[in-house]
């Protein structure tokens, strides 16, 4: 006979309840499945229904990826540990889990600021050359680039 008590007896959270535990299961289930389901969509389309791969094509490819293996190796452990506000799985999947989530993380945000890198890149040189000008014979104010 054990002389330790529960988490749920020790403290009591609203989790515990049978109601809030259909419900949140059923929610985390809808994410998961529609999560998977969309992301292998994206990745079916961007990799077979494209006529040539573009750089956008690229990073919502990846971002895909990203959010596809947090699907599958985040989601479903911490829907469990949740619900049962504890750990109940080896303690490598504890270390392959924590892992995974830093890596898709940090993938997603690499990702995201790349794309801003390269937007604001592409953006920068049209506000650093643009100029209010006018032409000699031709009436009115141009806004150019002159580079």
């Amino acid at each position: 006979m054990s002389n330790c008590s529960s988490i749920q007896e020790m403290a009591f959270e609203t989790v515990d309840l049978s109601a809030t535990r259909a419900l949140f299961s059923v929610l985390y289930c809808l994410v998961w499945i529609g999560a998977i389901v969309g992301n292998t969509l994206v990745l079916y389309v961007v990799t077979f229904n494209q006529i040539s791969l573009s750089v956008r094509s690229v990073f919502i490819g990846c971002l895909a990826v990203s959010d596809l293996l947090m699907s599958l190796t985040s989601l479903p452990w911490t829907a469990v540990s949740i619900f049962t506000r504890e750990w109940i799985f080896p303690g490598l999947i504890c270390k392959l889990i924590g892992v995974f989530q830093v890596i898709g993380y940090n993938r997603a945000i690499l990702i995201v600021v790349g794309i801003w890198v390269l937007g604001y890149s592409l953006a920068l040189p049209v506000g650093i050359y643009s100029r209010a000008v006018s032409y000699e014979n031709v009436c009115g104010v141009f806004c150019e680039e002159i580079w």
